[in-house]
């Protein structure tokens, strides 16, 4: 949940796309999510961030085409901040604390365990 890669292309300033180098690395969620739940949650978030222009927020019911929309226009919105600040430490606390608000990337969704029968997932394995 928390990889980063470094993509073929790059928004450069959230208006060109231009090829990335060696050190432009971006968030796996910031193009991929494992499920329609995680990404409204991550367009609400960003949303929530001031990383969209959406007046309202997502839901479950939005087709795919809107959501892959607004996933542009929050791609555009951290190209541009990440050309403004010139490294992507804040985007790496953000994705951090986005992961860490997820029930299905945290101790949320799992079977409480305790002592020597704690899970070896609830220890961090998954993420």
């Amino acid at each position: 949940a928390d990889s980063w890669y470094r993509p073929k292309d790059i928004l450069d300033n959230g208006q060109t796309w231009t090829a990335a180098s060696k050190d432009d690395l971006r968030p796996l969620l910031m193009s991929w999510w494992p499920d329609k739940t995680t990404q409204v949650n991550y367009l609400n978030y960003m949303k929530n961030l001031g990383l969209s222009d959406s007046p309202t927020n997502f839901t479950n019911d939005e087709n795919q085409g809107q959501l892959s929309k607004a996933a542009e226009n929050v791609q555009v919105k951290i190209e541009r901040k990440i050309t403004q600040e010139g490294q992507t430490q804040w985007l790496k606390e953000v994705i951090t604390n986005f992961v860490k608000s997820q029930p299905n990337w945290n101790i949320s969704s799992e079977s409480q365990t305790s002592g020597n029968g704690k899970d070896h997932l609830q220890g961090g394995a998954l993420l």
